[in-house]
């Protein structure tokens, strides 16, 4: 995922990232995100069912639960790990039969 140049912020990118990880995880069956689910819930689950290794998807986790709960800036230093992060994601999911 890249960053845009009109992305209003580290913050919303970073949201956005975790976003596209949960509508990645989606279509994986057992380990689709449900509603009531929590982020760590989601994470727990695709590790558990082997879609995700557990680094990069709690790297993405733990970035988002700071940008959505926290009230310091967000850098750019962490909108480039949520992307990273997210990057390492997809090739996971990518790479599953």
């Amino acid at each position: 995922m890249s960053a845009d140049a009109g992305e209003p912020g580290p913050r919303a990118a970073i949201l956005r990232c975790y976003a596209a990880m949960e509508q990645a995880l989606a279509g994986s069956g057992r380990a689709a995100p449900r509603p009531p689910d929590t982020p760590t819930e989601v994470l727990d689950r695709a590790a558990r069912t082997g879609l995700v290794r557990v680094g990069a998807a709690r790297r993405l986790v733990d970035l988002f639960s700071e940008a959505r709960f926290s009230r310091h800036p967000m850098t750019e230093a962490d909108r480039l790990r949520a992307t990273r992060a997210l990057d390492e994601v997809l090739a996971d999911l990518g790479s599953r039969p």
